[in-house]
Order: C-alpha cells, then sequence, then structure tokens
C-alpha cells in the first residue's frame, strides 16, 4: 500500500511536469504542490533530468534543441538571447558560442549561473525592447533577438564599439 502511494505522488508530479511544458524551476515545482524529496527521487531514478541547479526537465522532450537557451530563460526569465549565441541560434555564423549571450536591463540583478557558461550584457531600455522574439522549443520559450535585428546590429560599427566596451568590464565575464 505505502508503495501504491508513493508511486501516485510520482505520477502526479510527472503529470505537473507535462502541464507545465516539461520544464520546470525547483521553486514552481514546488509551488505546484512537488516536495523536493519527490522532486530529487524522480531525479536519482531517471525520470527527470537536471537541465541546471534549479531547473528541471522531462527527458527527451521533442524539439528542445537548445537546452541551454531554455535553461537560461527558467533562471532569467526577464533576458533575451543576444549576440553571438543569437547569430548561432538564427544560422548566421558557423562559429560555436561557448557560452550563452545574454541582454538584460541596466537596473537588472542577474543571479549566479554555473552552467551553463553565461556572459550578461547590459543594455538600455530603447535597445533592450526591440527586435525581441519569443521562440518556443516543445517544452520551453525563450526570448531572442529577430534574425533582423541581430544582423543588422553585428554589421553595425557602433554595435561593435559597444561590444568592445562592455567586455572591457568586468560585469561582462561569465557569472561564477
Amino acid at each position: 500500500m505505502v508503495k501504491k502511494k508513493s508511486q501516485d505522488i510520482r505520477d502526479r508530479a510527472l503529470e505537473v511536469f507535462r502541464a507545465h511544458g516539461g520544464v520546470l524551476r525547483t521553486s514552481e515545482a514546488i509551488t505546484a504542490g512537488i516536495h523536493p524529496r519527490i522532486l530529487y527521487e524522480l531525479r536519482d531514478s531517471g525520470q527527470v533530468e537536471q537541465l541546471m541547479k534549479g531547473v528541471y526537465a522531462l527527458p527527451g522532450l521533442p524539439g528542445i534543441n537548445q537546452p541551454d537557451f531554455v535553461a537560461v530563460a527558467k533562471k532569467v526569465p526577464s533576458g533575451v538571447i543576444c549576440l553571438l549565441s543569437a547569430l548561432y541560434f538564427h544560422e548566421l555564423t558557423v562559429q560555436i558560442p561557448h557560452w550563452v549571450d545574454v541582454a538584460i536591463r541596466q537596473t537588472y540583478h542577474p543571479p549566479v549561473i554555473s552552467h551553463p557558461p553565461v556572459h550578461f550584457h547590459w543594455f538600455s531600455d530603447a535597445v533592450f525592447e526591440s527586435g525581441v522574439e519569443l521562440h518556443e522549443m516543445g517544452a520551453g520559450e525563450f526570448k531572442i533577438y529577430s534574425q533582423s535585428m541581430t544582423s543588422n546590429n553585428s554589421r553595425s560599427s557602433a554595435y561593435r564599439l559597444l561590444w568592445c566596451q562592455t567586455k572591457s568590464f568586468k560585469r561582462c565575464q561569465p557569472s561564477t
């Protein structure tokens, strides 16, 4: 009887994951009624996988070909994928990014993310809000700058100057 009840709890937790698109932060799971112990049991048994600290997903979700973008979007919901990461997503470069570039507002204080590597870039409100698209990938969604905005910005000398200036600041370094 105890084993049956425990399995019912796990099944209900998996249903919560499915109802939320297959990806949940720990805080969202707890708010939805999943006890942390059940979450960790599901992870340890392979029924959910840990994308990054505090972000879990059902394994083998169809359509997630950018799991790092989805994981970062869960941790930084107000961020927008930008620069080299956006170029790569839109297939405008063959260079594979070694980190995820994320644009954030100047007043935002981002969380510390150990994996995947993330570079934060602080943008003014006017630049931050223009050309943003929402992309859904299977179970998750993320914001990214549009192809035209990304390609125009990558060619702009002012944008290159901004890029060089942000690279010289400590706050542009990967979070640790």
